[in-house]
């Protein structure tokens, strides 16, 4: 074996690593989705369409990079974490 193969972590562990990020594009669109329907509830409610549906939206999307940006930050802070705690130090 030789020592770039030694340095290699195994496909499971690489797998473990980045599920969490997988999860971000459905986090994102449930949350945009779920402002808009909160909109969409609202105008049903004071019939004013498609005001609330519009600013639900908007307030959707905000909510959805804020929520991206930190599970990016906390995330990668893990993962800094680890890399410093395993044997072998930072990566290089």
């Amino acid at each position: 074996m030789t020592r770039s193969q030694q340095s290699q972590p195994a496909p499971s562990t690489v797998l473990r690593q980045l599920a969490p990020f997988a999860t971000l594009g459905v986090e994102l669109a449930v949350t945009v989705l779920a402002g808009g329907a909160i909109g969409w509830f609202l105008d049903n409610a004071s019939d004013t369409k498609p005001l609330w549906t519009v600013v639900g939206f908007i307030v959707g999307v905000v909510a959805a990079i804020v929520q991206f940006t930190r599970t990016v930050q906390r995330l990668t802070r893990e993962r800094r974490t680890t890399q410093l705690h395993r044997p072998g130090g930072a990566e290089h």
